[in-house]
């Protein structure tokens, strides 16, 4: 649903390997006593059994609000985290001292560049949409096996998760990051809008 456009990139730049885990999401919390946007709101918005999206208090990183079974652990990607938690999340590790990297979320056209590891392909996999469930969780079979009652669109393979995955359940792109697509939803530092 986005049309191509030129973009240079004039600084390098890291990115993690991984989405940010639950374990280091919850060190940053202990050790600063961060309280984030979704605590302080009473909850988060989460999806039902028929993909409705509205808000349930309670939710929150620390109770994710699936509706199905699901048991978080530390090496889940972080969820229900604001862009507000996220740049919290980014200065404590700039502040922290422990190496002279400056982290930051990254801007759209970065993780455009990232995402697509250098192909020219729709995916960075490809043109077509993965059906091996190697490379990206998505919508599959383990989702409608807990929710046979789901109104939207689902792949037809199982790759075990109806829910997020533990990071690097996938097959890393060509620059050995994993999770680029799927998963959970990421935030880039670009303010959304037309170009």
């Amino acid at each position: 649903d986005e049309t191509q456009h030129p973009v240079r990139l004039t600084q390098p730049f890291y990115l993690a390997r991984h989405e940010t885990t639950v374990g280091q999401f919850r060190a940053f919390v202990e050790r600063t006593q961060y309280v984030t946007d979704g605590e302080r709101n009473g909850g988060g918005h989460a999806h039902d059994e028929l993909a409705v999206w509205q808000h349930r208090p309670g939710t929150n990183w620390r109770r994710p609000g699936y509706a199905g079974p699901f048991s978080l652990a530390d090496h889940h990607p972080v969820v229900h985290v604001s862009h507000t938690d996220a740049g919290a999340y980014c200065r404590w590790l700039n502040e922290s001292g422990v190496d002279s990297v400056r982290y930051s979320l990254p801007t759209e056209a970065e993780w455009e560049w990232a995402c697509r590891a250098g192909a020219a392909t729709r995916f960075w996999w490809g043109d077509a949409v993965d059906g091996s469930g190697k490379v990206a969780n998505v919508g599959d079979a383990k989702l409608r096996e807990v929710h046979p009652k789901w109104p939207r669109e689902v792949m037809p393979m199982n790759d075990g998760h109806a829910f997020p995955a533990p990071v690097g359940s996938y097959r890393a792109n060509a620059f050995c990051l994993h999770d680029m697509l799927g998963n959970v939803w990421e935030f880039c530092s670009t303010r959304f809008g037309k170009y």
